[in-house]
Order: C-alpha cells, then structure tokens, then sequence
C-alpha cells in the first residue's frame, strides 16, 4: 500500500520577499521606461538617456534633454545679447536712482489739510428740555363726584312670604254626603207620593177584573197585573231619576256657596298681597330715580374732568411739538453746516493726496524704468505635451507561491484521508473476520 508521504515544506518568507522585490523593482523600471517617451515639436526636442541600469540597490538614472530648433536657439542667443546691453543700461541708471533715494520727499509746498472741523460758526442745537412744558396731569380726581349709594333693599321693608291659604280652610270640593242626603229625601217624598197612589190603583184594578169576570190566576188576570206592575215601575224609576238630579243640583248649590266664600276670602288675600307689593315697588322706583340722577351727576363730573384732563394735555403735546420742530430746524442747520465743513476738509485732503501721489510718481520713475529694463522680451521655449502616466501592475509572486504551496497542501490532505480510509475499511474486515472464526 502507497503512503500519503509527508506534508508540503512551507515556503521561505526572506525567499518570497526576495522574489516579490525583484519583481516590483523589474516592473517598475519597464514602467518608468514607457512613460519616458521622447517628443518633438517646431520649437525644439526632447529626449530621455538611460545613464545607469541601476542594481538591487540603485534605481536606474535616466537624463533628460531639451533642444532648440534653430530660429529658437537663435532668438535665445539674441535675447542673451540684449539682457546684457539692457543690464548694463540699467546699471547706468542707478545713479539717479541713488540721487533720488537720498532726497528726502518734500511735501511743505502742498495745501494742508485741518486737523479737525471747526464748527464754531454752527448754530447750537436747544437742549430738549421739558420743564419748560406745561405741566401733565397723570390722572382724574373723581373724589369729590357724588357718591354710588346702590340700592337699599333694607329700606323697603320685609318681602311679603306670599299668600297664607290657612285661613281659607280646605278648598270646597264635591260632597258625596250632600248628594246622597238630597237623593234620599226627595226619593222618600216621591214614593210618600206614588205608594197610597199604586195601592189604591191596584186594588180598583182587581176589582174591576173580578167584576169583568177575569179570574185571578188565568191569563187575562197575569196578563192585565203585568201590564200594571210595568206601569209601576216606570212610575218609580222615573221618581228615582228625578230625586237623582235633585240631589245633583242640591250639591251644586251647596258647592257654588261654598267656593263663593273661598273665593271672596282669596281675592282678600291677594289685594293685601297687592298692596304690599305696591309700596314695595313704589319704595324701589324711587331709590332707582335717585340712583339714576347720583348717575348721571357722576357722570357729567367724569366728562367734565376728561375733557380738562384732555385740554391739559394737549397743550402740553402742542408744547412739545413746537420745542421739537424746533429742535430739528436747527439740527438740519448744523448738518448742513457740518457737511459743507467736510466737503471743504475733503477738497483739501484730496488735493494734498494728489500732490503726494505725483510726487512719489517722480521719485519711483528711475526705479520703474530699470524694472522695465531688466524685464526685457523673454524666450519662447517649447511646451511639451503629457504622454500619459502608463502604469503596470507587478506579478503577484508571493501570492503564487502561497497559491502553490495551498493547493499542494490540500492534495496531501486528500491523499492522507484516502489513507485513512482504506485503513478504517481493512480493520472493520479484520473484525468481521475475527468473529467469524471465533464462532467456528
């Protein structure tokens, strides 16, 4: 059987670095060999030289040369020749230079310009002040105005609590007692009436029938007795009706006396009741018209006031309106003064900073005019266009070598498991053979 062998030796970290250094170094000394591209134009060249290779140590040196087109390196041969004929012009005029520098600037003969505006001409302002007004009244004296007494209910004497019904009694109401009295009694004067009457009628009755020959107990006899009976009846039901409405009216009457006098002592009630409430009311309109003239007297004392306290102080804002207006009349005075005494004062500041600015013009000339020597025409060089900055990634040599040395790892990985599980397969063979030999 094959052995999974050892595992993979890891790789060298100083070795990598190594190779991964020489490879950064090789790419960029190829990168910087393609940005040095050499270019020409109509005023002149450029051009790249390698001076060294360069080592593990050195960078590679590289020169760089720019040359004129002919027109230009004679225009640069002719410009060298006029800077130094203008150089030496300019020497020459640094004695008046130095004649100048050493005169001190003179300004006596420009107009001076004052220190400070004389404003002792300005008419004065007036101070603002208000004790001159006439004095303001801060408020209204309503004391000596009639007093608001209000209402007095006490004055008037007690409210009266209202009706006192007691005296009255109960109110008359329907009496049944009265009814049934009336009913009974004029019943019992009907029947005293109607019962010698129908006995009597009765009796001739029969008699008459005996002496016609109607027996008692036959037909015509029942039939003439119904007939009678009948007759009765209605005879006392129609006194039975009549003694009922007698026994109406008789209560009728006795209420209608009785409710007469309840009413006739109400109406007493309620005119004392009227009465009483009258000088109740009679007492109250009168304190009310008092109330209404202490009122008005008031309040013609508080319009009397208000317009002496508004006659006040509008004198006092007349006032004080006149002292402002003029106030600002002479503030508008002095202004105008003021403003022509800075126009004045700023004619003359302009006029002496005039003079100092030509003044110094004539001291700066010889200067300004060897500036402008020395700044003579200047060459027109080529201008060289960017070629681009071309850039190169270097190879990945570290990371090759651990790719490498991973994937080699992993292979003696999967070889160590192969390993591994051939020798679980034989050992559970050897089991089961070992048992089977046992039983045997």
């Amino acid at each position: 059987m094959k052995s999974a062998g050892s595992p993979p030796a890891a790789p060298d970290p100083v070795q990598t670095a190594a190779a991964q250094g020489k490879e950064n170094r090789q790419t960029a000394a190829y990168e910087q060999a393609m940005n040095f591209v050499n270019q020409t134009t109509p005023l002149g060249s450029l051009t790249y030289t390698q001076l060294s290779p360069g080592n593990a140590n050195t960078p590679p040196q590289w020169q760089s040369t720019v040359t004129l087109s002919p027109e230009g390196q004679k225009s640069f041969d002719l410009q060298q020749q006029v800077g130094t004929a203008l150089n030496n012009l300019a020497l020459k005029g640094t004695g008046q230079v130095t004649s100048a520098l050493d005169k001190p600037q003179d300004y006596s003969g420009l107009p001076s310009v004052p220190s400070s505006l004389d404003l002792s001409g300005l008419p004065q302002i007036p101070a603002f002040d208000t004790s001159k007004l006439p004095s303001a009244q801060q408020s209204l004296d309503f004391s000596n105005l009639p007093a608001m007494t209000g209402i007095d209910l006490s004055k008037l004497g007690d409210m009266p609590a209202g009706l006192d019904l007691s005296s009255l009694g109960a109110r008359p109401t329907a009496n049944a007692d009265v009814l049934k009295g009336a009913q009974d009694a004029a019943y019992s004067n009907a029947t005293a009436i109607l019962d010698p009457q129908w006995e009597k009628s009765q009796r001739n009755l029969e008699t008459q029938l005996v002496n016609s020959g109607i027996a008692r107990g036959t037909p015509a006899w029942d039939q003439a007795m119904s007939e009678f009976n009948q007759s009765k009846s209605s005879a006392y039901g129609a006194a039975r009706n009549d003694a009922f409405n007698q026994g109406l009216a008789a209560e009728s009457n006795q209420f209608g006396i009785e409710n007469t006098a309840y009413n006739t002592g109400l109406n007493a009630l309620q005119q004392q009741l009227a009465d009483a409430l009258g000088i109740r009311s009679q007492g109250l309109n009168e304190q009310e018209t008092a109330l209404d003239a202490a009122i008005k007297g008031r309040q013609q004392g508080m319009s009397e006031q208000q317009s002496q306290f508004n006659a006040t102080n509008q004198a006092r804002q007349n006032a004080l309106a006149e002292m402002l207006t003029g106030i600002d009349v002479a503030s508008g005075t002095r202004q105008q003064g003021l403003s022509e005494a800075e126009a004045q004062a700023a004619q003359a500041a302009a006029a002496r900073q005039q003079g100092i600015t030509e003044s110094n013009y004539l001291r700066e000339l010889p200067i300004n005019e060897i500036s402008a020597l020395l700044n003579g025409g200047q060459v027109q060089f080529p201008q060289f266009g960017s070629t681009g900055n071309t850039q190169v990634q270097p190879v990945d040599i570290a990371g090759l070598i651990n790719q490498n040395y991973n994937q080699r790892y992993q292979q003696y990985q999967q070889r160590l498991q192969q390993q591994n599980a051939m020798w679980g397969g034989l050992a559970s063979l050897g089991g089961t053979l070992g048992s089977a030999l046992i039983l045997a």
